[in-house]
């Protein structure tokens, strides 16, 4: 693993240990469809949309893959996708990570895909959880376009930039961060005004 170690990670600040650089490396046996429907359970288990144990149990005997021999795959890509979601990671961010840990980049290409297609669900879902247990002292907002990108249609396209400041107790504050584009933010807000209607409704 000489070399990979000194890489730079979006989804953690430490290196990672070489256990996980083995497990997440093995991923690279699938191909893109199926690894593309491995990761969109492990997404939805994610967002308690799903059950991991049905879901799993299901895609193994489905595909005639030993379930006991890819947990420890799996157990890699949860810890991957946990740490993306707490530092609101964009697809890019993902497939470069995936790279960093020696995936091969047609594997990496389709656990982004998964990613992005999960995306709007993934930040509600992280932002939601944390206003469940959080105070929200204060949010920003700022509205940009976009100028630069790697995929030219994306370019001159507008995004909102989403800040809140937490109450985590203990007189600690933290921040979090989203960026979303219109179309997401106003689906966005929708879900929260029905969030909203339901504590208004029990409340």
């Amino acid at each position: 693993f000489f070399g990979l170690g000194m890489a730079t990670f979006h989804f953690i600040s430490e290196q990672p240990d070489e256990q996980l650089y083995t497990d997440i490396q093995k991923i690279n046996a699938f191909n893109q469809e199926l690894l593309l429907e491995l990761v969109t359970i492990l997404l939805n288990v994610a967002q308690g949309k799903q059950d991991l144990s049905t879901g799993l149990g299901q895609f193994c005997s489905e595909n005639n893959i030993n379930e006991a021999r890819l947990r420890p795959t799996v157990k890699a890509l949860f810890y991957l996708f946990r740490g993306s979601m707490r530092n609101n990671a964009t697809p890019k961010h993902i497939g470069e990570d995936l790279l960093n840990f020696g995936v091969e980049k047609e594997q990496a290409v389709a656990v982004a895909q998964a990613w992005k297609n999960n995306f709007l669900d993934l930040s509600k879902s992280v932002i939601g959880k944390t206003l469940q247990v959080n105070e929200v002292l204060d949010i920003e907002w700022r509205f940009g376009v976009t100028a630069a990108t790697d995929e030219l249609r994306h370019c001159g396209t507008s995004h909102l930039q989403l800040r809140l400041v937490l109450d985590k107790g203990n007189n600690r504050t933290q921040t979090v961060t989203m960026e979303l584009t219109l179309p997401q933010f106003y689906e966005f807000l929708q879900e929260m005004e029905k969030a909203k209607a339901h504590l208004d409704y029990f409340g």
